[in-house]
Order: C-alpha cells, then sequence, then structure tokens
C-alpha cells in the first residue's frame, strides 16, 4: 500500500531515494479513489519529507579546502536551485481534498483538516486556488474549527492545535495574499485560546526533547573550536510575545545552523525536509542567516575536517 509506505517514512523520518519515486507514483495513479483521511494524511506526510513540492535540492557554496573537498554547509540559497519533485503531487492531493470534500466540513476530523492546512504551510502553497478561482486554505482552516464546540476544547487540540497555530504564525510572518481571509477563518477567540496556551500545552510537548546525534557531532566542534552557540535556541521577530521555532544552534549575530538527516535525492544532491525548508523561510524574515549541515556530508569527515568546516 502506497499510503501506508509513505506515512511509516514519514513517521521514521526516512526517505530511501529508490522508493520514492514509486511510491509517489502509485499515490498520483490512486488519489481519485482515497477517502478524505487518506488524502490528508497522504499530503501530511509529503510536506514533512519534503517531496512533491516546488522546492528542489540544495545549493552550495563552492569553497573547497586543501583537500578538494566540497565545504559541506548550504545556505538558504537552496530555494534558487532547479526544481526536483514535480509540484504537481501534492497540489494533485490538496486540490482533490478541496474538491471533493471542501464543502463538507463533518468528512474529517478537526486533525484531518488541520494537516492539510500544515501541509500547504510547510510547502509555502498559502495561495494555491481551486478550479473555481477560490483560495483553498481559507477553507480547510473553517473547516477545522467548525468542530470547535467552545473555546475550552482548544485545550485538547493536540497537534490540531499545534498545526493551526504555526499556519496561523506563518501567514503573519511571510504575509501571503491570502493572509486575511486566511485568518479571518479561525474564529477569534480560537486564535487566543492557542495563543495563550502556546508555549505551555502546545509547543513544549511537540518540540523534541534532548538532541539529535549530527547536532551534538557538531555542538562538539564548535566547543573544540571554542565557538560560542546555543543548542535548541527559540527565535522569532523582535516584537513577538512568544517563539514558536527551535534552531538547531544559534550563533550571534544572527547565524541559525539546521540538520538534514535525509537520504539525498541523487547523489551528492540533499534535499531538507519540509520542516527545515519551513524553518529556514520563517528564520530569513527574522532577518536571521540560516545555513544546513547535511548528515550524507558530515559523516563522511574526520574531527579535524569538521573543525575546519
Amino acid at each position: 500500500d502506497h499510503l501506508g509506505l509513505l506515512y511509516a517514512l514519514a513517521c521514521l523520518h526516512y526517505r530511501p531515494p529508490a522508493l520514492v519515486p514509486i511510491i509517489l507514483q502509485g499515490i498520483e495513479s490512486n488519489v481519485s479513489q482515497y477517502r478524505f483521511e487518506a488524502l490528508a494524511n497522504a499530503a501530511h506526510s509529503m510536506a514533512v519529507l519534503g517531496l512533491g513540492d516546488k522546492q528542489g535540492g540544495n545549493r552550495f557554496n563552492s569553497f573547497r579546502g586543501g583537500d578538494g573537498k566540497r565545504r559541506i554547509i548550504a545556505e538558504d540559497l537552496w530555494l534558487r536551485r532547479a526544481r526536483k519533485f514535480r509540484f504537481e503531487k501534492v497540489e494533485r492531493v490538496i486540490t482533490e481534498a478541496f474538491v471533493r470534500y471542501g464543502s463538507i466540513p463533518e468528512a474529517g476530523s478537526i486533525n484531518d483538516w488541520a494537516q492539510l492546512a500544515y501541509a500547504m504551510t510547510l510547502h509555502g502553497m498559502y495561495d494555491l486556488r481551486g478550479p473555481s478561482g477560490e483560495f483553498v486554505l481559507p477553507v480547510f482552516l473553517a473547516n477545522a474549527c467548525s468542530g470547535i464546540a467552545s473555546e475550552k476544547i482548544a485545550d485538547g487540540m493536540g497537534w490540531a492545535g499545534y498545526h493551526l497555530y504555526m499556519t496561523l504564525y506563518s501567514l503573519d510572518v511571510e504575509k501571503p495574499e491570502v493572509e486575511i481571509p486566511a485568518k479571518k477563518a479561525v474564529p477569534m477567540e480560537v486564535q487566543l485560546k492557542l495563543h495563550t496556551t502556546w508555549l505551555r500545552n502546545i509547543l513544549l510537548p511537540a518540540q523534541p526533547q534532548g538532541s539529535e546525534r549530527l547536532q551534538l557531532d557538531v555542538d562538539a566542534a564548535f566547543k573544540r573550536t571554542n565557538t560560542q552557540a546555543l543548542i535548541n535556541c527559540s527565535v522569532g521577530r523582535p516584537d513577538d510575545e512568544q517563539h514558536t521555532i527551535f534552531a538547531g544552534h544559534k550563533l550571534n549575530p544572527g547565524i541559525a545552523f539546521e540538520y538534514d538527516y535525509l537520504h539525498p535525492i541523487a547523489p551528492d544532491t540533499p534535499k531538507v525536509s519540509g520542516v527545515v525548508a519551513h524553518k529556514l523561510r520563517l528564520m530569513r524574515h527574522f532577518g536571521i542567516y540560516s545555513v544546513v549541515v547535511h548528515d550524507c556530508f558530515w559523516s563522511k569527515l574526520t574531527d579535524d575536517q569538521k573543525d575546519e568546516q
């Protein structure tokens, strides 16, 4: 089952280059037969893995050391690289969900609708329109909130609360054309409840605790070279009341490091996950210069070479 495999890969944060094209082709061929819950899950899984969007592989600094090795730090210029995965795949899934179920809020749960909205956010597809020219995102947000009988329910939203708040915050930061109608689709009392419970009830449980292997390995290189860096540091706009994302490492002035574990989409062609891609976009608006360390390159270096990087 292509959907089952895709969901499993998203849970494992694993993107095998030989298997992914087969899965995407299978989903594209059968998308008209999927139920709403399956479409929402497929869109979310593709977004998390960074599949099927307009954003291709990363573009690297071409600096080379004395041994001829390319530096492994990728700039946020990766957004300008030629596209590798066809955008139509994820757009087809989202449009299918909108056309068949957009007018039926009860077709899915708050989690299903919020997943679709978040998938569009990760891909930067805010302004996607339906066949008649109407915006898709406000419909998904309104349907997600249609099942909220009282603002008190926001206390138990779980991941749906995270997806809704991140979508609203991203709209406020990136300001796409759909910003105002999308915000109006979420009742103000729900927005207020999400805002006041964000740190304690939503963000901290959603944020991975501790540190990851690659992150710790780079942290060790920082310490060996006496480089001051804050690990898992929250970042945001200067006037934000509270932050929504954490940088893997934060260096002053205004530099952030992120980490990519996923298999490259082709030899020496890494592509970050949708979550990291989204963070990079937001940090550009924060005035933070962000770079990505790719495990497929970093893991091949000696400690001396890592310190040089």
